[in-house]
């Protein structure tokens, strides 16, 4: 009997392979050839496992490291939001206020 999902083996691979290229432009192209799945037929058994869609996941993972660094560096927040693959600190505000459910005079940029 078999012990493991070829599915879920290929997400794994696909979820390591987010971890280390976080800090870089990830896209859908370059996941579903990972995961060996055609573009379509990968975001839609990514979405099926994790619950989550792609763009929301990777989105959640560099807040969430962004979050990590902020307590262990002594770095400027928009020099993490940057090392973690946002474009701009903008767009890593945006993504913290709504990950962690901050309203905007609570944080200042």
């Amino acid at each position: 009997m078999p012990t493991s999902n070829p599915y879920i083996d290929r997400l794994n691979k696909v979820i390591d392979y987010i971890e280390k290229k976080l800090h870089a432009d990830i896209t859908l192209d370059d996941l579903a050839q990972v995961a060996c799945f055609s573009k379509y037929h990968f975001h839609r058994i990514f979405y099926s496992f994790t619950g989550e869609p792609l763009y929301s996941f990777v989105t959640r993972l560099r807040v969430e490291r962004v979050a990590a660094l902020l307590l262990t560096q002594n770095t400027s927040i928009t020099d993490i939001a940057l090392s973690c693959g946002f474009s701009d600190s903008a767009t890593f505000a945006r993504a913290f206020k709504s990950r962690f459910r901050l309203l905007s005079r609570n944080i200042i940029w």
